[in-house]
């Protein structure tokens, strides 16, 4: 039987780079946002994912908040 942790990992690792991508060029330029670069895209798919969130970064268009709940 074939171990699933590492298609599992590469997965979850692809998911995170997708959605901080997708987040934020939805937030990139929209007023109030706080996720103005990729790398912030990138911190807030880490602290959601590890964490409940810290409240740094946050998605504030409908997009990001869409793509947020996934």
């Amino acid at each position: 039987m074939r171990n699933p942790f590492p298609s599992s990992l590469i997965f979850l690792v692809l998911l995170w780079v997708s959605l901080a991508e997708v987040v934020f060029l939805f937030e990139e330029g929209a007023p109030g946002s706080n996720i103005t670069s990729y790398g912030e895209g990138i911190w807030w798919g880490i602290v959601t994912i590890l964490t409940i969130g810290y409240g740094d970064r946050f998605p504030v268009t409908a997009g990001g908040r869409f793509f947020a709940e996934l």
